[in-house]
């Protein structure tokens, strides 16, 4: 960069770094002049909701990366890669599958609060909650802070809780991998079967119907599952506004959703 960056341009970097392997900050030719992260309040937050995301990502980075180096299929795919037979999969040059399961639409243009999108065939789901939408061209609000990202409908994958603040050099204060152990957050959009397996081993299997609609019960291991209190206590589960539900569970086994 020859030009100082914006606080425009380092929010828009940051959103875009979260969804990427390596997320790092660019300062080029003039640091002093950049702006960065401890400029003020509203960056401070960003960035540290941002980089939590990054983080929570790892096992799935992580998986990526191991396909990657076995199979050579990239860990960030242009989307002719899943969808050859689609016209507008090769002439679409700003959006970029992670996976084959998760759609990032980064904003490109200064000073906007919306871009299009196109969402290849079958379902989609914000990754931030909201209702499945079909595939097309979209117009999605993008307001400074907010980047587009969808999870395709039948796909599931694992988290770390975001209590995690590291991956490296862990502490009970500034917790990791060691001190997450196997506790997981686990996504599931429901549309078609899929599994996801992470680099330790620990693996998820999603299965049953390609929807599911009105006032929905759950079972852990065939035991009715509560609604959670307060202060949630596993097994429980959360209120269900009709977009999703968060289960909360211990060890192994199966929840089975009735819908």
């Amino acid at each position: 960069l020859t030009v100082p960056a914006t606080k425009e341009v380092f929010f828009r970097w940051t959103e875009l770094g979260a969804w990427s392997p390596v997320m790092r900050t660019h300062h080029g030719t003039k640091p002093n002049l950049e702006w960065s992260w401890e400029k003020d309040d509203e960056t401070k937050a960003m960035w540290r909701r941002y980089t939590i995301e990054h983080v929570t990502l790892a096992p799935l980075f992580e998986a990526l990366a191991k396909e990657a180096s076995q199979t050579g299929i990239p860990i960030l795919r242009g989307l002719f890669f899943h969808y050859p037979g689609e016209d507008a999969a090769w002439t679409t040059r700003d959006e970029f599958l992670l996976g084959s399961s998760i759609l990032v639409a980064p904003v490109v243009t200064a000073q906007t609060t919306k871009r299009s999108v196109w969402l290849p065939p079958g379902g989609w789901f914000p990754w931030t909650g909201g209702a499945r939408v079909e595939g097309g061209t979209q117009e999605v609000p993008a307001p400074l802070g907010e980047i587009p990202v969808f999870a395709r409908a039948g796909s599931i994958l694992a988290r770390y809780p975001d209590r995690i603040r590291t991956l490296d050099l862990s502490s009970p204060a500034v917790p990791g991998p060691a001190e997450i152990g196997d506790d997981r957050d686990v996504l599931a959009f429901l549309g078609g079967d899929a599994t996801f397996t992470e680099v330790g081993g620990l693996s998820y299997a999603l299965s049953g119907k390609t929807s599911a609609s009105g006032a929905a019960t759950y079972a852990w291991d065939g035991t009715s599952l509560g609604a959670c209190a307060a202060t949630p206590v596993a097994p429980c589960v959360g209120p269900d506004e009709g977009t999703g539900a968060v289960a909360r569970v211990s060890g192994n086994g199966t929840l089975t959703v009735t819908a």
